[in-house]
């Protein structure tokens, strides 16, 4: 089995709904981002793919994602508020912008970008200690096995 592994970063804010904890206010976060690729094989050029051609996705997180305030789908008052100050925002189908949320939109969202490439994961990391993986459901045996 081969794997490899990129890093992306970008930076945002956020704030999480229905919280007693201090995340309830807006607060930022330096993201790092690992994809992880697996494979049986390899191609004629002796990769997974060209670590080159992954640059897609920094550039899909530096549009969508970079210094944007990531706003859950049910916190209107964060949408008006992004709003009325002419922010760059991104709202996310989910009730909480939650690491595990942001992972599994992010698997969901490289997944479009390189529909070829069909067993990886997606790990995000709001600070150097927390963080949330992300690899689907597959039913290729092989990535059911690759992430015991």
């Amino acid at each position: 089995m081969y794997s490899i592994k990129k890093k992306f970063k970008f930076e945002a804010a956020h704030r999480l709904q229905n919280t007693s904890s201090v995340c309830k206010n807006l607060h930022g976060h330096s993201y790092k981002v690992f994809v992880e690729i697996y494979s049986e094989k390899l191609n004629n050029e002796c990769m997974i793919i060209d670590f080159g051609d992954l640059k897609l996705f920094q550039q899909f997180l530096d549009k969508k994602f970079d210094h944007s305030i990531l706003i859950a789908q049910t916190d209107d008052e964060l949408i008006s508020c992004a709003k009325q100050l002419k922010s760059k925002y991104l709202i996310l189908p989910y009730t909480n912008t939650t690491a595990e949320n942001i992972a599994e939109y992010l698997y969901k969202s490289f997944s479009q970008i390189f529909n070829q490439i069909k067993c990886f994961s997606i790990t995000v990391f709001e600070t150097g200690k927390n963080s949330a993986k992300f690899h689907g459901s597959v039913s290729n045996t092989f990535c059911n096995k690759s992430f015991s």
